[in-house]
């Protein structure tokens, strides 16, 4: 489902000093979480810590028999670690989030093509790696790497890196960019092989398929398989941590990563380039709202954003 957004823009007026303008912000009550109502919440962002899944400054506890779909088939809540990306979905019960069902958030399992300082190339794309981020194994060029992470633009801002084993296909999960005109792309890599008859640009997507080189020495994704990785239509809620991209033609953005689509009040208007915490009002009748109420360092390791308070003074994430 393609959730259609109408963005609400408020004034900064109490917020930490490290929020720069434009800022977007509300006011809020306190509440355990920093959400209050009784739907399902979607939450999707980078573990911060365990003991129930910490991420969004949210603690999400879970069924110990309920499974994790990853990239690599079935796996056990405990399989999660900090610096892993996740997409969940939770309903409030007993005063605590529960996770009805729980994704790895894939953006990219692939092979290294290069490394640089700090980065590294893959499908043609630049993966930045932060410092102190975790790194399991040893990358070198032709190692398959699964990178967690948050899609800026056409760049994957990493918050782990684990080696993998090689694979027989890659796997490649982000929002859904460009037109059947002039060429998809998923996240920054590019895309052939899409049935776009059903698909828009701005929808979450995860594919499946095979690079192939082209004369230029460039690369590019032949797909097999995709499925849209957006929130169940039943979800009222959504916290998401990401990146903002820049109003289309038609004044419309998103958070990187999320499926969600909001209406800018004008199209040239200047988005913020930071990470931040959007917490995302999803109504039937289309008059839903889009906020960001926190601004998320870019250079904070999983287990500084862990023992940072997401909640300014006694203002929740989200109200």
């Amino acid at each position: 489902m393609r959730i259609r957004l109408r963005t609400g823009i408020c004034a900064v007026l109490m917020l930490c000093a490290w929020i720069v303008s434009p800022s977007w912000a509300f006011a809020a009550d306190e509440r355990e979480g920093g959400l209050v109502g009784t739907g399902v919440i979607g939450v999707l962002g980078v573990v911060t810590g365990l003991g129930s899944i910490h991420v969004n400054g949210m603690r999400i506890t879970y069924d110990p028999a309920l499974r994790v779909e990853t990239a690599f088939g079935s796996a056990s809540p405990d399989t999660i670690v900090p610096g892993h990306t996740v997409q969940i979905e939770a309903r409030r019960r007993n005063g605590a989030w529960v996770a009805r069902s729980i994704q790895r958030h894939h953006p990219l399992i692939a092979p290294v093509e290069a490394i640089g300082q700090g980065r590294i190339r893959v499908l043609g794309t630049t993966v930045e790696i932060p410092e102190g981020i975790t790194i399991t194994g040893t990358v070198r060029r032709g190692t398959w790497i699964d990178v967690s992470g948050l899609w800026r633009g056409s760049t994957l801002v990493a918050s782990r890196v684990e080696t993998v084993p090689p694979q027989r296909i890659i796997a490649l999960r982000g929002t859904l960019t460009g037109s059947a005109a002039t060429g998809w792309h998923v996240g920054g890599v590019r895309v052939a092989g899409i049935r776009s008859t059903h698909l828009k640009a701005g929808q979450a997507i995860a594919v499946r398929g095979r690079a192939v080189r082209t004369r230029d020495g460039g690369t590019f994704v032949q797909v097999r398989t995709y499925a849209l990785r957006d929130f169940s239509e039943d979800t009222m809620r959504a916290v998401v941590e990401g990146y903002l991209s820049k109003p289309s033609l038609y004044g419309t953005y998103t958070v990187f990563g999320s499926g969600a689509t909001a209406l800018a009040t004008n199209r040239w208007m200047a988005m913020p380039d930071w990470r931040g915490l959007h917490c995302i009002d999803l109504n039937a009748n289309g008059a839903d709202v889009i906020r960001t109420p926190a601004r998320v360092p870019d250079d904070d390791s999983p287990a500084a954003l862990a023992r940072r308070d997401w909640r300014s003074g006694t203002r929740a994430v989200c109200d």
